[in-house]
């Protein structure tokens, strides 16, 4: 009597069962200039516009682009700090522009000064949320020297 053949493998087994809370996974959305960690979409230039955001950022849902007051920009409109990026799954990022402490798309020499005040830890200036995030520009947690150094380099360009 011959052997009998070995049964193929069952490859669905292997395969992760779907979870539900996967839908908003971090795959969902990705870019090769910008960083996405979380809820937060950061080291973006100042003056970008929303469609220069778009063109960095590969997803294949549909996506807009809000203000500070829920209301959808135009393709020429700059990023502010803390505008978002709506995914149509509804996942939300909170766009974070690199040095733009004061929220406007900008980075000017109030950026520079409350980045200068937060650092020196004065009483009344201390940087929170949206705002402490744009000025870590290097994106290491933390703000330090080299984030001040970084942001007047920056400054100094414009």
């Amino acid at each position: 009597a011959e052997p009998e053949p070995e049964p193929e493998p069952d490859d669905t087994e292997k395969q992760p069962e779907e979870n539900p809370d996967d839908e908003k996974s971090e795959n969902s959305l990705s870019s090769k200039i910008y960083k996405i960690e979380n809820e937060y979409i950061m080291n973006i230039s100042y003056k970008t516009t929303k469609e220069t955001l778009l063109n960095n950022v590969e997803t294949s849902l549909e996506q807009k682009v809000l203000n500070k007051d829920g209301e959808e920009i135009s393709n020429n409109d700059i990023i502010k700090t803390g505008m978002k990026l709506v995914l149509s799954d509804n996942t939300e990022y909170i766009l974070i522009i690199r040095g733009d402490t004061n929220c406007d798309g900008n980075v000017t020499l109030t950026d520079l000064s409350k980045l200068v005040l937060h650092y020196n830890e004065m009483k009344g200036f201390e940087l929170t949320g949206n705002a402490l995030k744009a000025a870590d520009l290097n994106i290491d947690g933390n703000i330090s020297l080299v984030d001040l150094s970084q942001l007047i380099v920056l400054y100094n360009s414009i």
